[in-house]
């Protein structure tokens, strides 16, 4: 035998062992990476569903909230104007001097208390910003009430001038509030 056939048919059965190893090599590569594949694209498929799940309920959460904010604000506004309107009862250019001061304390603390309730009752479900203004509407309105009772004129006036200015701050806080349609502006308060 010679020599050179084994050497010829050693390295023909070699490449045909390489040839075959790397085909089958790739055939097994091709095989995981199509499961691989499929694997990640379930997990994929799975973390997009739940995140659009997830986004459906922070906007229908966040729908709830505002929902919920705007009906206290509207209460809130209607409350604070009244409150307002009974304060102007005690300006001493007031035309309608005619109704009894009693009747005018009465009618103010009426409204206070009324207002004071809905801030209380509502604080956890509207803005920071707007429980503080109203809780000092409410400090400024109780000052009112105090000069009335201890009939002190000189202090009425600029209490009622500061009631005026917190409603106006109040108007435009909730207006902020209400027109800040980007779902940060929820946080900012």
């Amino acid at each position: 035998m010679d020599w050179g056939t084994y050497v010829g048919g050693g390295i023909t059965a070699t490449v045909i062992i390489i040839s075959l190893s790397s085909w089958l090599g790739k055939v097994w590569a091709s095989r995981i990476l199509e499961q691989d594949k499929a694997k990640y694209k379930i997990q994929v498929d799975t973390l997009l569903e739940d995140l659009r799940t997830k986004e459906k309920k922070e906007l229908f959460v966040h729908q709830l909230q505002f929902e919920k904010e705007f009906e206290i604000y509207k209460q809130l506004w209607e409350k604070v104007l009244v409150l307002g309107r009974a304060g102007t009862h005690f300006r001493s250019l007031q035309m309608e001097a005619l109704k009894p001061v009693e009747e005018r304390f009465d009618a103010f603390r009426n409204a206070y208390n009324s207002l004071n309730e809905l801030v209380y009752f509502n604080r956890p479900f509207y803005a920071p910003k707007i429980f503080d203004l109203s809780k000092r509407l409410l400090d400024t309105a109780a000052n009112v009430a105090g000069s009335v009772k201890r009939q002190l004129d000189t202090n009425i006036e600029t209490n009622l001038d500061s009631v005026n200015i917190l409603v106006g701050e109040i108007c435009d806080a909730i207006r902020e509030r209400i027109w800040s349609t980007d779902k940060t502006g929820w946080d900012r308060y």
